[in-house]
């Protein structure tokens, strides 16, 4: 991903700090537009088109979630929204839930941000086309009929870029590798899905509204499977980025 021609708009309501933000984005060759609260880049947003928000979460004139919810019911994939705050009220679980492709805290270290303004952007095709061939500590392994039974049966969720998968037992640790392998009798969307992931989040206990279970972040692909899933990923236009594991309705 080269910066150039790729636009941003950075939203916070600290002057200096937008200031400041604005003149390292411009540094790493990114077009930057700034706003001073979420309401204002809602109007920039209505009348132009950027690749990347970077949002603060706390604004008096509209906050960063409500700004990142807007985007997101008006096109789940584009553009891609990074959060940035001192504090916030959600957990990392929910905000991947409500749709960001990344969040980092104050005070920032600009080459952290470059990074996740780098991945953002790829394209799942490069993102998940590499292999790293990292040692898995865990491995998760299901057979089903095809991947939208699977998922309408509550056995797993999909976000844009991750999956929630319900377990009771033998949890892995946030941060961990784990990998997987998804077997679909009719091919739908591709007779086996093998890769692997980074653990986001666990949850240990289930409770009212969301299961006991694990976050995975995928990160690889296997190329026999990459392009039927991508492609089948991409017509379902998931918020989330990765799903919260609430429970299904019945």
């Amino acid at each position: 991903m080269e910066p150039q021609n790729k636009r941003i708009l950075v939203v916070d309501d600290e002057p200096e700090l937008l200031k400041a933000l604005k003149e390292v984005f411009q540094i790493f060759g990114f077009l930057v537009t700034t706003a001073t609260s979420g309401n204002k880049a809602w109007n920039l947003l209505k009348d132009s088109d950027f690749d990347l928000v970077i949002s603060d979460i706390r604004m008096k004139d509209g906050s960063g979630i409500e700004l990142l919810q807007k985007c997101k019911n008006r096109d789940p994939l584009n553009p891609r929204f990074l959060v940035m705050s001192g504090f916030t009220d959600f957990s990392e679980a929910e905000l991947y839930e409500l749709g960001v492709d990344g969040f980092f805290a104050k005070p920032f270290d600009a080459n952290a941000i470059r990074t996740a303004i780098k991945d953002s952007l790829l394209s799942l095709h490069i993102l998940w086309g590499t292999d790293h061939s990292p040692k898995a500590i865990h491995h998760y392994y299901n057979k089903w009929e095809t991947l939208d039974a699977a998922i309408n049966s509550g056995k797993i969720q999909f976000g844009r870029r991750g999956f929630f998968v319900p377990i009771k037992k033998k949890f892995p640790e946030k941060g961990q590798i784990v990998s997987f392998d998804f077997e679909n009798k009719l091919a739908s969307p591709s007779p086996k899905i093998t890769g692997y992931g980074k653990v986001l989040w666990v949850r240990e206990k289930s409770s009212k509204d969301a299961d006991s279970g694990v976050g995975i972040m995928i990160q690889h692909i296997a190329d026999n499977s990459l392009s039927s899933f991508i492609q089948w990923l991409e017509v379902k236009k998931y918020k989330s980025l990765v799903p919260f594991g609430r429970k299904i309705k019945k």
